[in-house]
């Protein structure tokens, strides 16, 4: 699992900014980056009110069947925004793969997500995505909704594009 993934899951405590800024806004980006009608959610990750637990299963260090959960909380204006939580776990030992889901809880409803990937490359696939999430659902103002989160470079903000 790789830094940035086993940080959302609560695993790491990385220091990172506690400001940030929420945009909401239909994109204006051209179609090869995101469809013309998504609507854009950006958070920065706050250090102060994350948990977290490594739940280690048999041979010490990550193996299979161990587990990341946490959460954590977004902020946006200088505000918390939001809700991380997440569980990921640990399913492929030949190629260190894994399996997380996660719920976002919003003003106006929450956010489901799920995402998957490996440590090492698959030979003819690779598997390696870095951090992107698919959203798999969500409640309320975001009920259907579908698109993907993405984890900034540094692990400090996530973006959550939404497509109708």
């Amino acid at each position: 699992m790789n830094k940035t993934t086993a940080f959302l899951a609560g695993a790491a405590v990385l220091a990172v900014a506690a400001t940030g800024a929420l945009t909401v806004h239909p994109s204006s980006v051209s179609a090869t980056d995101e469809p013309a009608d998504s609507t854009t959610l950006t958070f920065r990750i706050a250090p102060r009110g994350a948990e977290d637990k490594y739940i280690d299963i048999g041979r010490k260090g990550e193996t299979v069947g161990d587990r990341f959960i946490g959460a954590l909380t977004l902020r946006a204006d200088g505000a918390i925004a939001g809700r991380l939580q997440n569980e990921c776990v640990v399913l492929d030992r030949t190629y260190e793969g894994h399996l997380c889901t996660m719920a976002i809880l919003l003003d106006g409803g929450s956010i489901t997500l799920a995402g998957g990937g490996v440590n090492k490359a698959i030979p003819n696939i690779d598997g390696r995505d870095g951090d992107v999430f698919a959203v798999t659902g969500g409640t309320g103002d975001y009920q259907g909704a579908d698109g993907q989160l993405t984890v900034s470079d540094d692990g400090r903000r996530i973006t959550i594009t939404l497509v109708p």
